[in-house]
């Protein structure tokens, strides 16, 4: 008859087991985690590599390995890798293959006679289908160059020329075949979310032939519908990136409400991964905060209020917060349209007043200027160049010195011949009212002193001013 355990040896081995339990689970929660990936390069012994990665546009080296005697070498770490393209560089800092990490533990091997092509794959379903498309695309474009150099030698030959173009449509077609075939056996696959990004959209024949704007708003529509901004491995490619800035600069119209509308409208599609919602939205902030076109900055002004202020971004510390603050409050009250803030600065006796509203023209050149600024003394020479012309335009200069040292100041007004409106600020507010923190900076007001144009270069004044006169 089995021995009954008494309450103090039930006590112990009940311990025993919870601990034992709790080995197994950390044992297996550490083996889980992480990354280890072996590699071997056959005939590339005690060479120095390096670990390269993708993030938006950008690529970016993570670690520096080296093959041992027989070529191989480890990419290993505690942490997992995030999913994307990866590549090995040589110490020339060129690419020798790329491979894509969705799972954290296979093995690759290749051989230096053929980097790409020779790429072979264990444990890895990603890289196995990534491989065998690359080595089937290298072999079609083999074909199309071949078809080309044949059309070129028959050039002369015109029945020749239509049937070498019809089998590169066929070589087109079987690509095309095998991309929607990936596609639709592994849906999941990163190649398939690449693919699906770079197809093309299909636009329709519209239902009012008398619409000339129908394709454009139908591509754009639907520009988008095949892109998972769900999958964050699509940030450690090119291919999120490159699909958001095509869609800006070729189907949006340069002009801040329509690229406003843009931008929001991707950083929501973008909230379906945490992840894809910061990069997309920092991204875009910082593109439009350091665009050189006018206005871009009233784009980043509209990010800033919708996401930062409200605190959507929730990743943002208070060193970024602060900064954000800063450039907006020095664009906020200088966009286009608004009425310029009526600055009430005196001239060089120190004894008259000059209201910027009070000055009685069709443009009012307000020009912000510091003496002994080289690029200043080059865009003054170029604005008093053309003065008398612009004020047969109907425009007057208001020249505000940043730096009014009184004789350095009258002595540059002497020396330049200046005949045009010289004051110096009895106040600190141009500098934020106008975003003035460097020198020099030009703004352009109409008759009502809104704002039309800033921070052009002195040159183009005289041109910014006859095309708006001419509507354009």
């Amino acid at each position: 008859m089995p021995k009954k355990l008494c309450a103090t040896e039930f006590f112990n081995v009940k311990k025993t087991f919870v601990f034992l339990l709790f080995i197994f689970l950390y044992c297996f929660s550490v083996y889980s985690q992480g990354h280890n990936i072996s590699v071997e390069i056959k005939g590339y012994a005690n060479k120095t590599v390096y670990l390269g990665n993708y993030y938006g546009d950008k690529q970016y080296i993570s670690d520096t390995l080296k093959t041992d005697s027989n070529g191989k070498f480890k990419i290993i770490g505690e942490k997992n890798l995030e999913g994307g393209i990866y590549f090995i560089l040589n110490t020339e800092k060129t690419i020798l293959f790329e491979f894509l990490v969705s799972e954290q533990k296979f093995s690759l091997s290749t051989d230096s006679i053929d980097f790409k092509n020779n790429l072979k794959v264990k444990h890895s379903k990603e890289n196995e289908i990534f491989f065998d498309f690359n080595r089937f695309y290298a072999e079609k474009r083999k074909t199309f160059m071949e078809y080309e150099k044949r059309i070129e030698t028959n050039k002369n030959n015109p029945d020749s020329v239509t049937a070498i173009k019809s089998l590169l449509k066929s070589t087109e077609k079987e690509i095309q075949d095998y991309i929607e075939n990936t596609i639709k056996n592994y849906p999941d696959a990163l190649i398939s979310k690449i693919f699906n990004i770079n197809k093309s959209v299909e636009i329709p024949e519209s239902p009012d032939k008398s619409d000339s704007t129908f394709a454009l708003r139908y591509h754009q529509q639907h520009f988008f519908d095949l892109t998972d901004f769900s999958d964050p491995r699509l940030l450690h490619t090119p291919a999120l990136n490159s699909k958001i800035y095509t869609y800006l600069d070729r189907l949006v119209y340069p002009e801040p409400d329509s690229l406003k509308k843009a931008a929001e409208m991707i950083c929501e599609k973008a909230k379906a991964n945490k992840d894809v919602f910061r990069y997309c939205l920092s991204n875009l902030t910082y593109h439009f905060i350091t665009s050189n076109f006018m206005w871009m900055d009233e784009v980043f002004l509209h990010l800033y209020d919708k996401y930062f202020l409200t605190g959507e971004a929730t990743w943002a510390d208070t060193s970024v917060l602060n900064e954000y603050k800063k450039i907006a409050d020095r664009i906020r009250y200088n966009q286009k349209g608004m009425v310029a803030y009526n600055l009430n600065y005196i001239d060089t006796s120190r004894t008259k007043i000059y209201p910027l509203h009070n000055i009685k023209t069709d443009f009012t050149i307000v020009f912000f200027f510091d003496p002994g600024c080289g690029h200043c003394k080059s865009s003054t020479a170029a604005l008093n160049a053309d003065y008398n012309t612009l004020r047969m335009m109907g425009a007057e200069v208001y020249a505000v010195c940043t730096k009014p040292e009184h004789d350095k100041w009258t002595k540059f007004i002497r020396d330049n011949k200046l005949k045009w409106i010289n004051v110096g600020p009895t106040d600190m507010k141009y500098k934020d009212m106008f975003n003035v923190y460097t020198a020099p900076i030009i703004y352009i007001l109409d008759k009502e002193k809104r704002i039309i144009a800033k921070k052009l270069d002195a040159a183009m004044v005289k041109e910014f001013i006859l095309n708006y006169n001419h509507g354009l």
